[in-house]
């Protein structure tokens, strides 16, 4: 199978940390730590990020 193109995988990257951005967004640090939801969002865009480094 070929490999992925590296631009692919630092695409998804971003689009993951775009995500992130977009959901903590004027949230203090008490509100997100508050917010099981954007938690739970945020740990699952780490660990895609996490995933794409480790491909």
């Amino acid at each position: 199978m070929p490999k992925r193109d590296v631009r692919l995988f630092v695409s998804d990257m971003l689009k993951a940390i775009k995500k992130i951005e977009r959901y903590t967004a004027g949230l203090t640090f008490d509100q997100f730590e508050a917010n099981g939801m954007v938690v739970d969002a945020v740990v699952r865009n780490l660990e895609i990020i996490g995933e794409l480094e480790e491909a």
